[in-house]
C-alpha cells in the first residue's frame, strides 16, 4: 500500500476508516490490479484495487482507476 499513499482516493480511506470504526481489523492490507489479473496479456493502464484479507479471504474493498 505504501506505493499508493498518495493515489488513493477518499473514498478507499473511508473504507479502512469504516473497518476500523466497527472494530473489524483484516490480518493485512495491499493494492491489487484488477487488470492484471483479469487479461495479463492486454494490460495497458493499471486498475487499483484496495484489498484486505481475514484468514483464508480475501476482499476488495475499494477501487478506482
Amino acid at each position: 500500500m505504501g506505493d499508493f499513499l498518495d493515489t488513493i482516493p477518499l473514498h478507499a480511506l473511508r473504507a479502512l476508516e469504516a473497518l476500523d470504526k466497527a472494530g473489524i481489523e483484516p490480518d493485512d492490507f495491499w493494492v491489487a490490479d484488477k487488470l492484471a489479473v483479469e487479461h495479463p496479456v492486454r494490460q495497458t493502464k493499471l486498475d487499483p484495487v484496495l484489498c484486505c484479507a481475514f484468514g483464508q479471504w480475501f476482499i476488495g474493498i475499494a477501487d478506482w482507476i
